[in-house]
């Protein structure tokens, strides 16, 4: 029990000890659904017991992977068969859902006396302990708040399944931003063997569809997405009385008060509310609807983003959306064209025709699509983190708690399997105002922590960590939750000393991908960056073409890397232990892949190549096999013109380019077979790396020149520079990040330092 957080309960006599490959660690709950475990897959060579048995094994089998949540059903339940096979039916529905802001369904199992289902395991309150336990969230939350779950239910509701118990108890705010969990598996109590004319769900979050067991269709998800951002908002849900009908009249004829809401989410929240469920809008045009909502966010402080003295990550929350801005004019032209001569030699040493390592925008940004949502007629403000509550070494918060399954017509009363526990401690948050300007300054001295020419700079979702690829093969570490104090974590390494070329965070900020000139993409394990690990085997093996990118979607699951064959691979990798290939590997057209994109919502993949080409790529479809769907025109005109670096715009409507070719330049890919070219800045020289703030309206550029410059695109088709270059490199700049609150700028160069810049 020594990997166990504190606080599970410990298993007693009357619990099963061993389910199927899976080794239970503790007990997180009751429910009136059943009971939910903590365990781990068992090691394949330890003989576990066999599949769904539910017997207690006399030596508990050595464990393997990462914590998880095992609900097992009551034994009642488990007799009835119509409720056997919902169950089943409706978890491997859930099973589809991928986002970063759902808990995963891994498995079901129902051939035992035992069903059970595992989850993903989420250490973090819920959002009801989270009210209880530090009152109302503040407004820059509660918008967080509503576009994370709004992306959650996009997601669920793309799978064809229904919450149909969304409820406070049912989000989880963990180290990592905050998760929907329980998605679908409500409907497996709505059968006509247990109870005729029953509805599902929490009577207080209920849709008034559900109150009068009409047909449930995802916009009771929607009902209960308003009425969480109520609760959120005042502590109290949205309909209260003292006897259950009271709440239900409540529901069925009351227009609840929408006051507490921020003038930005309360007309969101009205629609969503409607009482005629044709009323209101669909998830999608929720999530982009708050996405054009700006708030200004949090600046970590040291309390809120440190490491703690038993080396555990205590990191600010990342952005749970990142809203694109809303467009506003630029009157001033691009700087006229200042073309100079230089040479770019590279350590690829591939065809001598480009060096550098390319751009990809790491950071977790906004899902956009550009698609019509609903307007929401607010002003334009910044995004930010969602400050994470200090976490108590205290009861795990998977535990089962009181979400009511209400049966009108006399029959059973039952509890979601997840929902109450510790609340943890006080959260810390203090307002800032991320820059908009340009203008930034050094921040400290160079880092030289890396001893050797820098190819590649992320940082992590929350801001607090800052990563560097290097040539002399490791990815080195920082602590960056105090800028101007940066401290230097252990570094990873796979052995390889042809050098490390790429990186970059997932979305949560818990895995870390690398990419090496030997060919090796290895994922590792950064929940705590004190203590990184790999995780198992890598992705790709050494000895094929060197990879030169990685990126993650940023949302999602998807991993993609280009190497120097031209090579595109994508992996699903919803489970980081066991990443899965998402159809085959591609080939570019355009050569040796310097650079991989995502679009903010994930759905397309763009990549560079050396012959100054760009791929668009479909791959909405996590199973499929990605299909290109169009390419950016070659430029015209003599020379080397690769493609080092892509960024998209929040709004997934532009993509930006950075060249050898002495150019930065943005595209409409609206119509993504159909790209059109909106500006064309032009540089001194090579450019290698392009990074926009997370709201789009900041855009830095450095190359060659080892000069970083700055434009306000606000308006795509007619970028102005803004602020004062910086200078301080002695050689090219590889790579810039902007750290998620847009306050700090990162840069990475051929002279071996990484350059933290700020805007404060």
């Amino acid at each position: 029990m020594s990997d166990v957080p504190a606080g599970v309960e410990p298993l007693d006599d009357f619990d099963p000890h061993q389910l199927g490959p899976y080794t239970l660690l503790g007990r997180l709950g009751h429910g009136g659904m059943g009971t939910v475990y903590l365990g781990r897959r068992a090691a394949a060579e330890t003989g576990a017991a066999g599949p769904a048995t539910g017997g207690n094994s006399v030596t508990e089998p050595a464990t393997v992977g990462p914590l998880l949540a095992i609900k097992v059903i009551r034994p009642e339940l488990a007799t009835v068969a119509e409720f056997r096979e919902r169950f089943a039916r409706e978890a491997r529905a859930a099973q589809s859902v991928h986002n970063a802001y759902t808990a995963a369904v891994l498995d079901v199992n129902i051939t035992g006396s035992r069903p059970y289902l595992v989850t993903e395991y989420v250490d973090g309150p819920t959002l009801s302990d989270r009210i209880r336990a530090n009152g109302p969230l503040p407004a820059a939350q509660l918008e967080w708040l509503a576009g994370a779950v709004a992306d959650a239910l996009r997601a669920i509701h793309a799978a064809g399944v229904i919450h149909r118990d969304l409820k406070p108890g049912n989000i989880l705010l963990s180290p990592f931003g905050a998760r929907v969990i329980d998605f679908g598996i409500a409907r497996a109590l709505d059968t006509t063997t247990m109870a005729t004319q029953s509805a599902i769900g929490t009577p207080a979050f209920m849709a008034p569809e559900q109150v009068l067991n009409e047909g449930v269709t995802s916009a009771v998800d929607i009902h209960a997405w308003g009425a969480v951002l109520v609760f959120a908002a005042t502590g109290n849900a949205p309909f209260v009385g003292d006897t259950i009908p009271k709440v239900m009249r409540q529901v069925l004829e009351v227009t609840p008060d929408l006051s507490r809401l921020p003038g930005t989410l309360r007309p969101l929240a009205a629609r969503a509310m409607a009482k005629d469920p044709a009323g209101r809008p669909t998830a999608a045009q929720l999530g982009d609807a708050v996405r054009q909502i700006h708030t200004p966010p949090p600046t970590p402080t040291a309390e809120m983003s440190t490491f703690s003295a038993d080396r555990t990550a205590t990191r600010a929350q990342p952005p749970v959306t990142g809203p694109p801005p809303t467009p506003r004019p630029a009157s001033a032209t691009a700087p006229p064209p200042a073309p100079h001569p230089a040479t770019h030699d590279r350590p690829r040493g591939d065809t001598g025709t480009s060096t550098g390592m390319s751009e990809v925008n790491t950071h977790l940004v906004d899902r956009g699509s550009g698609s019509q949502g609903v307007p929401a007629n607010v002003p334009d403000r910044d995004p930010g983190p969602w400050p994470r509550p200090r976490r108590r070494r205290g009861r795990a918060l998977l535990a089962a708690g009181a979400a009511v399954v209400l049966v009108l017509a006399g029959g059973i009363t039952a509890f979601a399997l997840q929902d109450s526990g510790d609340g943890g401690g006080p959260s810390t948050s203090v307002s800032g105002t991320p820059s908009s300007s340009g203008t930034f300054r050094a921040l400290g001295d160079p880092l030289t922590d890396v001893k050797d020419e820098v190819w590649w700079v992320a940082t992590s979702p929350d801001g607090g960590v800052l990563a560097a690829a290097s040539q002399n093969g490791t990815v080195t570490l920082w602590d960056i939750s105090q800028p101007a104090k940066p401290r230097v974590l252990p570094s990873l390494s796979t052995g390889d000393t042809t050098g490390m070329m790429a990186v970059g965070f997932a979305p949560g900020g818990r895995t870390l991908a690398s990419a090496s000139r030997n060919g090796t993409v290895q994922l590792w394990d950064v929940s705590n960056p004190a203590a990184a690990r790999r995780l198992g085997s890598p992705l790709v093996d050494a000895g094929g073409g060197a990879a030169w990118s990685v990126g993650f979607a940023p949302v999602g699951n998807l991993l993609a890397a280009g190497d120097g064959n031209g090579t595109v691979r994508v992996w699903n990798v919803s489970t980081p232990q066991a990443p899965v290939m998402a159809g085959q590997p591609f080939h570019f057209d355009g050569g040796q892949v310097w650079a991989v994109a995502f679009s903010p919502d994930g759905s397309i993949l763009a990549t560079a190549g050396q012959d100054g080409s760009v791929g668009l790529w479909d791959v909405s479809n996590p199973q499929g096999q990605p299909r290109e769907i169009g390419a950016l025109p070659v430029q015209s005109g003599v020379g080397t013109k690769a493609v080092e670096s892509l960024a998209f715009t929040p709004d997934g409507r532009t993509l930006i380019t950075g060249s050898i070719d002495h150019a930065v330049r943005l595209w409409d890919i609206s119509t993504p077979s159909v790209p059109r070219l909106l500006a064309d800045l032009r540089q001194p020289n090579q450019v290698w790396a392009v990074a926009l703030t997370l709201d789009g309206r900041i855009l830095a550029t450095a190359g060659a020149d080892r000069t970083i410059r700055f434009w306000d695109i606000s308006d795509p088709t007619a970028p102005r520079p803004v602020g004062t270059p910086l200078t301080g490199h002695t050689d090219t700049i590889t790579k810039l990040a902007f750290t998620p609150d847009g306050r700090t700028l990162v840069s990475g160069s051929r002279d071996k330092t990484v350059r933290l810049w700020t805007s404060g």
